[in-house]
Parts: structure tokens; C-alpha cells; sequence
């Protein structure tokens, strides 16, 4: 039981903290979220100012946010299989989000040098594609957190009911698998509509860390 107890005590100020700096950077991301776009990302990418330190801190703030969030497992009261399988997904969108912020950090930013110095029209091309690989992921790799949110919801309504608190977490994680959906197959709306979907799911996951935090029970 104490083990437990500092496992969660541990995951959920490292699921509050990544969580927290995950909004924090948010702020300063360019509002990209057509991934067909990639000649008007490039351009935001080279207009940006703050491009390689938000992405720097949005590989620390995925790290902790989603382990965090894996450790979670250890907060159910029974073992099943939808809270390992959640943690899974967590791991799994982490792995992706790696990658991804390897493309955003290490690929796309000298490709943009290169073009604000007259490169070719084969380097712009093959930056138009990294940055729609880099985006695309981003949608896939959240999709996964959003499932895994939902999976939790669902098993703590196994446990406690269909409570505000677990219906919260089925409901918006579903939602926000949705609204990715919605995104990519209408662009055009994407900011609203994952404004709309993703805030709700992502807050649970913070009022998730601060009770695995306490050690509270739903």
C-alpha cells in the first residue's frame, strides 16, 4: 500500500507539473492545424520567434504529463485491463510525441534556414512533408491520450458509477477522439472545434493528478 501511495504521489505531481507547462507552451505554439498546409506552416515556422524553446519544453512537459498519467494505474482499487491498456496508450502517444518533436526540433527548422536562403524547390517539398508528417502524428498521438482518458473514465465507472467523475472522463476523452476526427476531415474548422473537444478531456487529467496527488478516491 505505500508503495502505491508514493507511486501515486509521484506520478500525479508529474502528470499536474507536465500538464500545466503542456498549456503553458501551448500559448506560444503557432496556431497550426491543417496538416495539408505545409507551405503556410513552414512560413509560421519561420516567422515564429519562439519555435525551439516552446518545442524544447514540450518535450519535457509531454514526458511528465504522460507518465504521469500512466502511473495512474496504480489508483484503481482492482486490476482490469482497461486501466493497464490505458497506461499502454499513454506510453504509446508519448513514443509518437517523441519523434514528432525530434522532426519539429531537428528537421524542419534548418530546412526553413535553408529556404530563407534560396534553397530549391525539392527542399521546400520535402519540408512541406515532414511538417504534414509532424502534425498529422501530433493529431494521431493525442487521439491516443484522449482513448486512453476514456478507457479510464470507463473503468472507474465500473468502480464508483456513472459519478460526475468518471462520466467527465468517458464523455470528453470520447469527445475529443471526435473532434480529431472533425479536424481532419474539415480543416477549416479544426481550431474551434478542438478548442471545443480537447480542453474538457485535458482539465480531467489535471483534476485526475491532483487526487492521485492526495491520494483521493473519485
Amino acid at each position: 500500500m505505500k508503495q502505491s501511495a508514493g507511486r501515486l504521489l509521484v506520478s500525479g505531481l508529474a502528470a499536474l507539473a507536465g500538464g500545466i507547462l503542456f498549456a503553458i507552451v501551448t500559448l506560444f505554439h503557432p496556431p497550426l492545424t491543417n496538416p495539408w498546409a505545409g507551405g503556410h506552416g513552414l512560413n509560421e515556422v519561420a516567422r515564429s520567434g519562439t519555435w525551439m524553446w516552446d518545442h524544447s519544453l514540450m518535450v519535457v512537459a509531454m514526458t511528465l504529463w504522460l507518465v504521469g498519467l500512466a502511473g495512474g494505474e496504480a489508483w484503481f482499487r482492482k486490476e482490469g485491463a482497461a486501466p493497464r491498456n490505458a497506461a499502454r496508450l499513454f506510453i504509446a502517444a508519448l513514443a509518437m510525441w517523441l519523434l514528432i518533436l525530434t522532426v519539429e526540433l531537428g528537421v524542419i527548422p534548418p530546412i526553413v534556414r535553408a529556404m530563407e536562403k534560396g534553397a530549391g524547390t525539392g527542399l521546400r517539398v520535402v519540408g512541406e512533408v515532414m511538417f504534414t508528417f509532424a502534425l498529422l502524428g501530433g493529431y494521431f498521438a493525442m487521439a491516443l491520450v484522449w482513448l486512453g482518458v476514456a478507457l479510464l473514465g470507463w473503468s472507474m465507472t465500473q468502480e464508483a458509477g456513472f459519478t460526475w467523475f468518471p462520466t467527465w472522463g468517458f464523455i470528453s476523452g470520447a469527445a475529443g477522439m471526435a473532434g480529431i476526427a472533425l479536424s481532419l476531415w474539415k480543416p477549416a474548422f479544426a481550431l474551434i472545434v478542438l478548442v471545443l473537444t480537447s480542453i474538457p478531456p485535458y482539465l480531467w487529467t489535471l483534476f485526475l493528478a491532483w487526487k492521485m496527488l492526495r491520494g483521493a478516491w473519485i
